[in-house]
């Protein structure tokens, strides 16, 4: 089993020593057995105790979402934000009845500022029309900008509703992601 090195970064994050790029949800079959690294959201959380203790995780991005453990000896590496919370998570990768699922060894809430790109982020998003015009947004937005542009669409409240909610109640755009898909038409 490889091990992963953590070392501090500037954000006060922990970062994997040895630049693991970043893994999404939907490439992770293909890293069975490797150690990788990603930005996710966090989605669910639950505290196992039935049989072997373990902390549940549900991790997801714009790719889909995977199921995650803590086994005992990696709880102290792990900080549990609040639902809807960006972190990086360090694990290995398995595979259990044909779907991926990690092995978490450290997991760490993200600043708006640590996040390589917050449409990533957004929950199942990749299928939609409008992820690749988002990511281009705000990939190429002025700094003040993108960095709000962030914010908003990692803040819990608002990022999941803008990217689920519908423009209008029977017109243009009435469908699901309709408001944002209509915020970036030109």
């Amino acid at each position: 089993m490889s091990h992963l090195h953590l070392v501090p970064s500037g954000s006060g994050a922990h970062s994997v020593s040895g630049s693991i790029p970043l893994c999404r949800t939907a490439d992770l079959l293909t890293r069975c057995g490797h150690a990788i690294r990603g930005q996710y959201r966090l989605s669910g959380s639950l505290e196992a105790t039935s049989s072997t203790p373990r902390l549940q995780l549900t991790l997801a991005d714009a790719t889909g979402s995977v199921l995650a453990f803590v086994w005992p000896e990696h709880r102290p590496a792990i900080e549990l934000p609040a639902l809807g919370a960006a972190v990086d998570v360090a694990a290995t990768v398995r595979q259990h009845e044909g779907r991926a699922q990690l092995c978490v060894i450290s997991m760490h809430p993200l600043s708006v500022d640590a996040v390589s790109c917050a449409t990533d982020l957004l929950a199942d998003l990749r299928g939609s029309s409008s992820y690749v015009p988002l990511r281009s947004l705000e990939t190429n937005l002025p700094g003040p900008l993108q960095g709000f542009l962030q914010r908003v669409l990692l803040d819990p409240a608002i990022g999941p509703c803008l990217a689920g909610c519908r423009a209008s109640a029977a017109h243009h755009h009435a469908e699901v992601g309709g408001l944002l898909r209509h915020s970036l038409e030109s």
